[in-house]
């Protein structure tokens, strides 16, 4: 178990599925939706069917919230584990990042020309989804 996910919920008795479960309910509505695009697998069509039947959406954290409630604990430990990792990397990311100089240097024709047609596409509506592009190389 992840040092990060053990100092945050001490609590030794706790099984991995109630350490998930209290980690979901600190996340914003943003982060939910993030971790239950990325982390958890549940297929398109399941989703689809949970939608069907329900009279109404579920919001991101109610979705994630079922989801937990369904793996077994050793899903739910594996999961853990994977949130407080890229928890980490992306603490390690913005030290970075924030770490970084400004890049003040002038750009080229070319990056200004790049920069113009790449406007004109997103426009244009001439864009790959991250889903998309995931669904390619997958």
């Amino acid at each position: 178990m992840s040092d990060l996910i053990n100092q945050r919920y001490p609590e030794a008795a706790m099984t991995a599925k109630e350490k998930l479960r209290q980690a979901v309910e600190e996340l914003s509505e943003a982060e939910a939706a993030e971790a239950l695009e990325t982390s958890l697998t549940v297929s398109l069509d399941e989703l689809d069917y949970a939608r069907s039947r329900s009279p109404r959406v579920m919001t991101a954290k109610e979705q994630l919230r079922q989801t937990v409630d369904e793996l077994t604990e050793a899903e739910a430990a594996d999961t853990l584990n994977y949130l407080a990792r890229r928890h980490e990397a992306r603490d390690k990311l913005g030290e970075l990042l924030a770490a970084a100089p400004i890049d003040d240097e002038p750009t080229t024709p070319e990056e200004d020309e790049g920069a113009r047609e790449a406007r004109k596409q997103i426009a244009l509506g001439e864009v790959f989804s991250a889903e998309q592009i995931k669904r390619e190389i997958a």
